[in-house]
């Protein structure tokens, strides 16, 4: 049977048959009880929660930015004795944008416990925000020479912190993710990436915070290439358990690589959107197949978003509107905040686009 993708590249291209008046069938008999129309299921654009999928994270962030740290302290501790590195990952950068604008304070608390890993980590985390902030959401050509020397600097400023928080926490594949973004600002340096891509994978092979900061790495719009950038998705998949959340790793691949090839600068985006659209079939139902095996959580939310996110930018709007309907109100890290400057006006142009898909009346 052919895919949805196959058909939507056919129909540019099959004349379609215009039948006679003699081909028409019988108009057939309204339904005694007809059903009645279908319900809109889509949250008003008031009712989003960003980032929100974390209640005790939410409450421990408003204490800390009122210098109150002992309930994300206790948070952060717990996720590295548990090794859960999915919510750690997540706890740290949303931490570090929380604490943004308030770096004296991690500096005070770590201050007081030098040796403490989540302390020293939370500030590595800060650091890199800071930097990744000053340098803005712009491309590199559009940077003022000020965002330029910020961003280097601030970058700069943290590798002690990163070091150390590495150092004093070794079994921590979140210390790798913090360094991996780090060293992605700094250049092309393949033989830094690739030593702490080595280190990551023997501590925690399958952790997606990391993973995915290496995918951004080998992005065409930073230091990598289209293929490449699959390449290293499709074997970080399929050595990963079916539960695992890096089995979604092809579905950010795909999506990155179509997203680059719109960028000024691009070095061939009509042949990287061709291999995207060669591979989309495959990586989409194996998407579908992880979801479904998944329990539902935050993880499998956030997939249903990428998943959407993929489908909406390679014209399949229509296929990611049951995904929109799933996911509800929650407007997750990824692909929203991690990939646009509004990510609720993204979310709800690409909501928007699949519903009008899905209800073309």
């Amino acid at each position: 049977m052919a895919s949805v993708f196959e058909r939507l590249r056919r129909r540019a291209t099959q004349p379609q048959a215009v039948p006679s008046a003699d081909d028409q069938p019988p108009v057939p008999e309204p339904p005694a009880d007809p059903a009645p129309p279908e319900p809109d299921w889509l949250p008003p654009a008031d009712a989003l929660q960003v980032d929100a999928a974390d209640p005790e994270l939410d409450q421990a962030l408003r204490w800390a930015v009122e210098d109150d740290p002992g309930v994300l302290h206790a948070l952060l501790l717990g996720t590295r004795l548990e090794q859960d590195w999915e919510r750690r990952s997540h706890a740290m950068r949303r931490a570090a944008r929380q604490l943004v604008t308030v770096p004296h304070l991690v500096d005070r608390w770590a201050a007081g416990r030098p040796a403490d890993p989540d302390l020293v980590m939370l500030q590595a985390r800060t650091r890199i925000h800071q930097a990744w902030r000053a340098r803005s959401a712009g491309l590199a050509a559009d940077l003022t020479e000020h965002q330029r020397r910020a961003f280097s600097g601030l970058l700069l400023h943290a590798g002690p912190y990163v070091e150390r928080a590495i150092a004093l926490a070794p079994e921590d594949p979140t210390t790798y993710e913090a360094a991996i973004d780090r060293v992605r600002g700094l250049g092309p340096d393949r033989a830094a990436f690739g030593a702490l891509v080595d280190a990551a994978t023997l501590v925690a092979p399958h952790e997606v915070g990391w993973q995915a900061a290496a995918l951004r790495w080998l992005s065409p719009r930073w230091h990598g290439s289209a293929e490449e950038v699959i390449r290293y998705a499709a074997a970080a998949a399929s050595a990963a358990p079916v539960t695992s959340r890096v089995r979604m790793l092809p579905v950010l691949a795909l999506a990155d690589v179509w997203v680059s090839a719109g960028l000024p600068g691009a070095t061939d985006p009509t042949g990287d959107r061709d291999t995207v659209l060669a591979q989309v079939d495959e990586v989409v139902a194996a998407a579908h197949e992880h979801l479904a095996g998944v329990p539902d959580s935050i993880g499998r939310t956030e997939g249903r978003s990428e998943l959407a996110h993929l489908l909406v930018l390679v014209g399949a709007p229509g296929a990611a509107y049951p995904l929109f309907v799933e996911i509800g109100d929650q407007v997750t890290e990824r692909p929203w905040l991690l990939n646009y400057h509004d990510p609720v006006a993204t979310f709800l142009a690409m909501r928007g686009a699949a519903q009008a898909a899905h209800r073309p009346d």
